[in-house]
């Protein structure tokens, strides 16, 4: 088993203008994901931010299951600092034997407009080890569009709302 089997970009993805990788980057591969966001409420405006994430990632659509064997990567919680704008994640194989991680630092955001929930990022690759993910600069990760929004109405400062996701993430290397 190897990390971005599938090469072909997916059919019937729209990419936000605001996610758009920097010209002089090509699409290299692509995994598909499930799992969790958190959104802490912050009660003096009434806002959720990203407070962490959770996420497993799959070569093919059709491998998506709690087999864990059919898991090629995952995320390491997402962190993010107090505003809840400087997202930073870790990618790490799960397949044994192969050591590759890649991190990176999310420079763009499509948020929904009212609730501030997020829709999509662009990453870009600060470090990564190994060889699954040597040559990758960028990555798109695109939500389904079919998460729940965190509920709405009032809520304890710090209040916790755990929605699950389902991604696409398209890995970018540089032309």
């Amino acid at each position: 088993m190897k990390i971005g089997t599938d090469t072909n970009f997916p059919e019937n993805l729209t990419i936000p203008e605001i996610l758009k990788v920097p010209d002089g980057n090509v699409f290299k591969f692509v995994l598909f994901g499930i799992g969790v966001i958190d959104y802490k409420f912050n009660a003096s405006d009434s806002t959720w931010i990203v407070s962490n994430g959770e996420s497993f990632y799959f070569n093919d659509p059709k491998d998506i299951s709690f087999d864990p064997n059919s898991i090629v990567a995952t995320l390491l919680g997402g962190s993010v600092d107090q505003s809840g704008k400087d997202l930073k994640g870790v990618v790490k194989s799960a397949i044994p034997g192969d050591n590759s991680l890649i991190a990176n630092k999310t420079i763009a955001v499509d948020f929904h407009p009212k609730l501030k929930t997020i829709r999509g990022t662009l990453g870009q690759v600060e470090t990564h080890e190994g060889t699954s993910f040597s040559d990758i600069t960028y990555i798109q990760s695109i939500f389904s569009g079919k998460e729940q929004d965190p509920p709405a109405g009032s809520h304890p400062d710090g209040y916790i709302c755990r929605i699950p996701t389902a991604t696409t993430h398209l890995y970018y290397k540089s032309q």
